[in-house]
């Protein structure tokens, strides 16, 4: 089973393909690309990973934070930068709830 961050991740990079690699990065492109991601990653959290609502939207909206980030500073050319990111939030929230949801 593939961990949240994952995920997440794969589905961002779906979503992320029609947006440029270089800043400028349309802030509305952004926006929806992001409302797609989080709404794919929370249906995939619940039924994936059988995590509850409320935990699942906290960790998707805790990655859409991440990316959103990412993108503004560096727009879409270095994937594994945000690899590294998510997967830094997966484990700070992996320690702040005691537990993996995976």
């Amino acid at each position: 089973m593939d961990e949240p961050w994952i995920i997440f991740l794969e589905e961002f990079r779906d979503r992320a393909e029609t947006l440029p690699e270089q800043q400028p990065v349309d802030q509305e492109e952004l926006a929806e690309a992001l409302q797609e991601t989080h709404e794919a990653t929370l249906d995939r959290f619940q039924h994936q990973l059988d995590l509850r609502l409320g935990d699942a939207r906290r960790l998707a909206r805790g990655f859409s934070k991440v990316a959103e980030s990412w993108v503004r500073k560096d727009g879409l050319a270095d994937w594994s930068e945000l690899e590294e990111q998510l997967e830094l939030f997966q484990t700070e929230w992996d320690a702040e709830m005691g537990t993996s949801p995976t």
